[in-house]
């Protein structure tokens, strides 16, 4: 007899979360929880379009309007992965509260695959017994119909979790790379993190801030050097060793030769006038800095700037 196949869960079903679903149902029964779009994924599933999988119409072993929905649609079944795709929007919502009803303490494994420092925090506090991967992915994702011409997901530990997830992380690797997913391993996703601050905290704020893409942000070129450069300060003071000036030059290298015109998306989500990602971008690492009495002026300033116009964008939208 063979082995039950593993169970998934997805929360967040936007481009990220329906192509991940997508390629580990290959091996696994996967459930998604979908909200606004529950209706049309119900009906017609998930359109996918993509260069490296080719294009199919996905379609979930289930398909819920809620965690607590899917716990029911499982028949009593416990999830051995509960993946999280949603922004990290800590403001906004509580991903350890929402995903209690599916965690079996103990036994679940959480995957979370979003963007920011710190996302981790909440979910070891709440489930401190439960395996805890971590990921990072290089995608350049649409809505639900996507052209993407390549992925990579980094799939990381979290060091300060109490339990050694080593083993949960090697049986979720194999279920990707059995769908074809580029994965590379890392055993501490936090530095990781750090590195995808120096882009994200500077070309992200800097954009939003003067509402253009990233060749209009040479204009304030030297405000960008300046938040990397903090964001640099703050890592190092958490126990890393980043080269201030190499990261300047990576970043601005990297910008310039393979991300001319390109909207970070924290400006998308304002253009759209939705939450932006702005604690686990900036605030985070801000609050970081402070803790190790840094000093990191631009960084904050940043953090100022897009609170505010965070707050002010959803205002207008009521």
């Amino acid at each position: 007899m063979s082995a039950p196949s593993p169970q998934i869960l997805t929360v967040g079903s936007g481009a990220v979360g329906s192509l991940y679903s997508w390629r580990l149902a290959s091996s696994a029964a996967v459930t998604v929880v979908c909200r606004s779009s529950y209706d049309i994924v119900t009906k017609q599933g998930f359109t996918m379009t993509t260069q490296k999988f080719g294009d199919a119409t996905f379609h979930p072993d289930h398909v819920a309007k809620s965690v607590e929905e899917a716990v029911g649609l499982n028949n009593g079944r416990p999830f051995d992965f509960i993946l999280v795709t949603l922004k990290a929007l800590p403001l906004e919502y509580d991903v350890s509260k929402m995903i209690e009803p599916a965690v079996t303490r103990g036994k679940t494994t959480i995957v979370l695959i979003q963007n920011g420092l710190g996302i981790e925090e909440p979910i070891v506090q709440r489930f401190p017994d439960n395996p805890l991967i971590s990921c990072a992915a290089y995608v350049k994702p649409g809505h639900i119909k996507m052209v993407i011409p390549n992925e990579h997901l980094v799939v990381g530990l979290y060091k300060p979790s109490k339990v050694d997830s080593s083993q949960q992380r090697q049986v979720f690797v194999d279920l990707l790379e059995k769908g074809n997913v580029d994965v590379d391993l890392t055993d501490d996703i936090e530095q990781l993190r750090w590195q995808k601050l120096f882009w994200n905290a500077s070309y992200s704020s800097v954009c939003t801030i003067l509402q253009t893409d990233t060749t209009g942000s040479k204009l304030a070129k030297n405000t960008l050097v300046n938040v990397i450069r903090d964001v640099a300060r703050a890592a190092n003071a958490n126990g890393y060793e980043f080269d201030e000036q190499e990261q300047v030059d990576l970043m601005i290298g990297m910008t310039e030769g393979k991300a001319e015109g390109y909207k970070p998306s924290m400006l998308l989500d304002y253009e759209r006038k939705q939450p932006m990602e702005v604690e686990v971008i900036l605030g985070t690492a801000l609050r970081r800095a402070k803790e190790k009495g840094v000093a990191v002026p631009y960084l904050e300033t940043a953090y100022d700037l897009c609170t505010a116009l965070n707050a002010l964008n959803l205002r207008s939208k009521m």
